[in-house]
């Protein structure tokens, strides 16, 4: 399948950029009149960095700042005043000193020489809704003063005033800061120039490479170069997908032709660019379908594990090991036991098998205690029993003492 490289854009930037870079480092006396061309000019090999991501410096953190606020006054409240008492309506009675005659004048208060007032009285007295100097008739009736009470004030409560919060200027949160992110970089090799020996004229000339991209999935770099003949794209395989590339170039001078001759490896379209790459494409191809590509049944050659257990082998040496017919496996006898010379086999009763896997039932005579075997054994070169040799000893040493006894007697 072929379709136009992700990367052409990047290709065609490289490329203007490598051309712009031999344009200014080109000597003004290089190119002739008549656009002659550019002289080979010998050089070593250099690398440069080139900054793919520049470095962003790093921000400190902002702190947070509180808000700004004041308070304002919504109600003053009102103060306090303590109640008073109300006083009552007080009253006079004028006496003058001439008492027969006519009072044709109208005295003076609080004071007169003609005469005395009397009091103050507490309410009653006439004509009580009447204040000030009166009289309450004509002639000689007598005069009165009347001055109007207070009433009482009940005062009133202390009420506090009250104020609310009113921001001014809100708070701004605290800001976190970025540390600092270096520049990202390329180093980017350039290989020496070299130039042909004078009068030794380079043919320029197209070439086609194959290129593999390594990991298609991700990304078209980085690439690795495929030594085929012609751009051939090999067949498909059973390793899964892959993904080509074909680049064309022009090989203009030597210096093209050894630096296309140590390329094999591309990480970005400027590894190539001043080979001048044209006419390239994308090409996938999609992984082998065919049985041949299905994973082989394991077998005991290729899994040990499927291999049959060969039967075990056993000695057939007693108190050492015997095959168990039933088991398949080696089973250790105990060793049989060596009875001593004219001792009668005594029939043993077979033990309980037990209930785990069946085992041989094994026979054994009863072991003689030290003494008795020592006492049936066989003395040497007459071969009669022990026991009987014993008896006549005993009757030997009996005679013998019976004939020493007669003869002290005698």
């Amino acid at each position: 399948m072929l379709h136009a490289s992700t990367r052409s854009l990047g290709r065609t930037i490289a490329a203007l950029t490598v051309v712009c870079l031999g344009l200014i480092a080109a000597p003004a006396s290089a190119t002739g009149g008549g656009g002659d061309p550019l002289p080979c000019v010998p050089k070593d090999a250099w690398t440069e960095t080139v900054v793919i991501t520049p470095a962003v410096p790093a921000v400190p953190d902002v702190p947070a700042v509180p808000a700004v606020t004041e308070e304002r006054l919504t109600d003053p409240g009102q103060p306090y005043v303590a109640p008073t008492e109300g006083t009552p309506d007080l009253w006079w009675n004028w006496s003058p000193n001439n008492a027969q005659g006519p009072q044709d004048y109208v005295p003076a208060f609080p004071r007169d020489d003609r005469g005395t007032w009397q009091g103050p009285h507490e309410n009653g007295g006439p004509l009580q809704d009447t204040f000030g100097t009166f009289q309450t008739g004509g002639g000689n009736s007598p005069f009165f003063h009347r001055e109007q009470g207070t009433e009482g004030d009940p005062g009133q409560p202390y009420v506090a005033p009250t104020y609310e919060t009113v921001v001014v200027t809100p708070a701004a949160p605290a800001i976190p800061g970025t540390p600092e992110i270096p520049a990202v970089t390329e180093e980017v090799h350039h290989p020496a120039v070299t130039c042909p020996p004078p009068g030794d004229a380079f043919e320029e000339y197209e070439t086609c490479v194959l290129w593999s991209v390594d990991n298609p999935d991700i990304a078209d770099f980085p690439q690795t170069r495929v030594d085929t003949d012609d751009c051939t794209v090999p067949p498909a395989t059973c390793e899964g997908a892959q993904r080509f590339q074909q680049d064309h170039y022009w090989i203009r001078d030597l210096a093209d032709q050894e630096y296309l001759g140590g390329l094999q490896h591309l990480n970005s379209p400027a590894d190539d660019a001043r080979l001048e790459p044209h006419n390239y494409s994308m090409i996938d191809v999609p992984a082998k379908v065919s049985e041949e590509c299905e994973p082989a049944t394991p077998t005991c050659e290729t899994d040990p594990t499927l291999c049959p257990v060969p039967p075990v082998e056993c000695e057939n040496i007693p108190g050492e090991q015997a095959h168990d017919d039933e088991t398949g496996e080696c089973v250790l006898i105990p060793e049989e036991p060596v009875l001593p010379p004219n001792t009668p086999e005594k029939p043993t009763r077979p033990t309980k098998p037990s209930a785990g896997p069946p085992t041989t039932l094994l026979t054994q005579a009863p072991v003689q205690p030290v003494a008795a075997q020592s006492a049936q054994s066989v003395l040497p070169a007459t071969g009669a029993p022990a026991s009987l040799w014993l008896v006549l000893l005993g009757a030997g040493l009996v005679l013998g003492g019976v004939a020493l006894t007669r003869r002290s007697h005698a």
